[in-house]
């Protein structure tokens, strides 16, 4: 008997370069074993009724390893973005990106608005994914917001 189901789960994506260090492989090998069993997870948390998931995939801090594990990661998103847009939107889940986009490739945010275009109708399920995203960063956002907000006469302070 299944006990009751959160209605949010939230991943952290870590440990895949330790995987694949253990197993003799590269980085870039175990960020795609990586990926590849994420999206199982996710679509099995989707299946078994728990509609929102937020992916923490990719950090601010990220952007220190070496360029071409960068530049691997920015490509496995690229891919998994254009080959899961079909799922998406056949089981309509609305997709929220999240994080800095200023140094996203012009590629990958072609992907992302595309993405979050098609299923920004959708209501029941979600996915937010965290690119390019700190805890640093989502109060300097909130700031900014709250002195627009003031500026403009919204709110008091």
């Amino acid at each position: 008997k299944r006990g009751r189901l959160p209605k949010h789960v939230a991943i952290i994506l870590d440990g895949n370069r330790r995987w694949a260090e253990k197993r003799g492989l590269g980085a870039s090998e175990g960020h795609e074993a990586g990926a590849r069993k994420l999206m199982e997870n996710a679509k099995d948390c989707f299946a078994m009724g728990i509609n929102t998931i937020s992916l923490f995939a990719f950090s601010t801090e990220n952007w220190a390893r070496p360029k071409d594990e960068v530049n691997c990661l920015m490509a496995l998103f690229e891919k998994h973005f254009k080959s899961e847009i079909p799922y998406f939107r056949r089981d309509q889940i609305k997709i929220t990106v999240i994080g800095n986009r200023a140094r996203i490739t012009e590629s990958l945010l072609g992907l992302i608005r595309e993405a979050e275009e098609a299923t920004k109708s959708y209501k029941g399920k979600q996915l937010f994914i965290a690119i390019d995203y700190s805890g640093r960063f989502d109060i300097l956002q909130a700031c900014k917001s709250l002195a627009e907000k003031a500026k403009n006469g919204l709110i008091q302070v």
